[in-house]
């Protein structure tokens, strides 16, 4: 007997109860995996006929596990076409709406619109871009199906082939039990069926791993598309904010429209008037045209008057000179006795200054001295801390007074550098009159534009008096209302309110949302991990069970138990994806 397969275990498994037996089933994969061609020549019929039993009832769970698979498949391929229909129809509707806005938009002084809707039309050509590849992915994804199904057919084909195999043993074993003598080519046949039967299962695992390699493109494409219907959500917005804007600007181009053919009526009516008043003054203006050479006449005589006026003013005008010639140098002798007086100040403050800081240093020089007396004659008289005591308040006293002389020079300083700039535009001022620029024109000229900035601070000052006006009415308004609505609540007018406590309420709250959203979140995570770890290892545990079912031979009894057990671990798988399901609806919900 080989010592890959212990045959007494193996007789004593039933086939029909091994899909209830999940461990008795991963452990016959491995052993029957192991098994070689060559170490079944030698064998019982009967043996080899048990351990195919075993083989079948393995097959069959696979077959079951590998349905599953593709329904799942099948169902989110639906899915994601349903989607990606309802995809096309918003994008369809947003086109429409985007045509009609442009529509009702032309022609019409709205830049900015314009501009931002070409940006929304250059954005939703970036997510029909994305839909087109969405959709050569989901086309990918319906060839991955097609291939399932044909895998599907393969499969099923097999397991047909496994019956009718099982069907022609039955009807062998009464010949073989009549011919004994042909026991070698039967284990020969029997050694194809093992082969091909290893074959099969290497065929269901090439299809389990592209099972796990479309669900995994699967997650992918919903993770895609749920962010896709996420953009689309913001565009619709954006859209929606931009339609209500061209609304509003389209009321307003309308009632500038109004207002525009209210005015060519009026301008017509005027144009009217005048016509009808030219018409009217043609006789009149003959009568003016005479009156006019009239009075040429009476100007020319006129003019002559004029230019003897002129010469009277040209005369005045010298005389107006020398006069503030005159004053104009009176001034400047002024001001500079009271520059030469403001000197001598200054001259006689730097002098003080002087005087205090030789002072200063001379008490200091005597104050340092006595440091070194005192440090040498500790034990001294309380003569030489009255005399040290007497010292300092005087230079208390004589840093004061430098202080005060610096203050009164600073200031001193800055009056003549006004002083200075008085003489310097007088000094100014005389030369221009001296040389005939500076006259009564330019004065009349600054006395105007003096009077026209004046005229616009008025201006200025009465608009900011209607602003603070209306402000105040505003003010008066909020006050009336909260004085209102404190005598509904029951509270004094003057009484204040804390409002504090209202707030940090109100930001604990927030933080307390905040908190619980995120450890929902990493439970959400951590959930999914766990489910996604739990489909692996179950994957795994029916790979092995397959291999083992292969190598060892079992019962029909215990590939049935392995059965029951393996889809009792599918209920709760599922049962797992809908709580992992739930919640996340309930957190989304919060």
């Amino acid at each position: 007997m080989p010592p890959n397969i212990n045959w007494k275990e193996i007789m004593k498994v039933d086939p029909d109860d091994l899909p209830r037996q999940e461990e008795l089933a991963d452990n016959l994969l491995i052993s029957l995996s192991k098994v070689e061609v060559n170490e079944l020549k030698s064998e019982k019929q009967e043996n080899v006929i048990h351990l195919f039993r075993i083989t079948q009832s393995l097959m069959k769970m696979k077959a079951q596990e590998v349905e599953l698979a593709l329904e799942e498949v099948e169902k989110a391929g639906e899915e994601q076409a349903k989607f990606e229909n309802q995809l096309k129809t918003k994008v369809m509707k947003l086109e429409n709406e985007l045509e009609m806005a442009q529509q009702s938009a032309g022609g019409r002084d709205t830049r900015f619109l314009r501009n931002e809707i070409c940006q929304l039309e250059k954005q939703l050509e970036q997510k029909d871009r994305e839909l087109e590849d969405m959709e050569k992915e989901l086309e990918k994804e319906k060839k991955v199906n097609e291939q399932n199904k044909r895998l599907k057919k393969k499969n099923e084909q097999l397991c047909q082939d496994i019956i009718d195999y099982q069907k022609q043993i039955d009807s062998q074993k009464e010949t073989l039990l009549s011919r004994r003598g042909e026991d070698s080519d039967y284990r020969s046949q029997l050694s194809k069926k093992n082969y091909e039967l290893i074959q099969y299962l290497d065929e269901i695992q090439t299809l389990t791993e592209a099972n796990e390699k479309i669900e995994v493109q699967n997650q992918e494409m919903r993770k895609n598309l749920e962010e896709s219907v996420q953009e689309m959500e913001k565009m619709t917005d954006e859209y929606n904010r931009m339609k209500a804007i061209v609304h509003q600007t389209d009321n307003v181009i309308d009632q500038l429209k109004k207002e525009n053919d209210h005015y060519q009526l009026q301008v017509q009516e005027l144009t009217d008037l005048l016509k009808s008043k030219n018409e009217e003054d043609d006789p009149i203006m003959v009568a003016v045209n005479a009156k006019v050479e009239e009075w040429k006449l009476i100007l020319s005589s006129k003019d002559d008057e004029i230019i003897e006026y002129q010469q009277m003013l040209h005369n005045l005008r010298e005389k107006l000179k020398n006069a503030q010639l005159d004053a104009d140098k009176s001034n400047v002798m002024a001001l500079q006795q009271g520059i030469q007086e403001r000197d001598s100040q200054i001259k006689m403050l730097t002098e003080q200054v002087e005087q205090y800081t030789k002072e200063m240093e001379k008490n200091t020089c005597i104050i340092e001295d006595l440091k070194n007396e005192l440090q040498r004659n500790k034990g001294a008289s309380t003569l030489s801390q009255q005399t040290h005591m007497k010292i300092q308040s005087t230079l208390d006293i004589l840093k004061e007074k430098t202080k005060e002389a610096e203050r009164t020079a600073e200031l001193a300083e800055a009056d003549a550098r006004e002083k200075d700039k008085e003489l310097v535009e007088a000094l100014k001022r005389l030369k221009d009159y001296e040389s005939g620029v500076y006259g009564l024109e330019d004065a009349v000229v600054e006395i105007k534009n003096c009077k026209n900035q004046i005229k616009i601070r008025d201006r200025e000052i009465e608009i900011l008096t209607k602003e603070i006006n209306k402000l105040e009415l505003k003010i008066s308004d909020f006050l009336d209302e909260n004085e209102a609505l404190r005598e509904r609540v029951g509270l004094e007018p003057k009484t204040m309110i804390d409002l504090t406590e209202f707030r940090n309420s109100k930001h604990l709250k927030q933080q307390q949302y905040r908190a619980e959203n995120q450890i929902l979140l990493k439970e959400i995570e951590s959930l999914e991990e766990e489910r996604l770890d739990l489909k692996k290892k179950i994957r795994q545990m029916a790979q092995e069970r397959g291999k083992r079912s292969a190598t060892s031979g079992l019962t029909t009894e215990d590939l049935n138990l392995t059965e029951n057990i393996s889809q009792g671990d599918r209920i709760s798988e599922r049962k797992l994806d809908l709580l992992s399901l739930k919640n996340m609806s309930e957190a989304q919900s919060k």
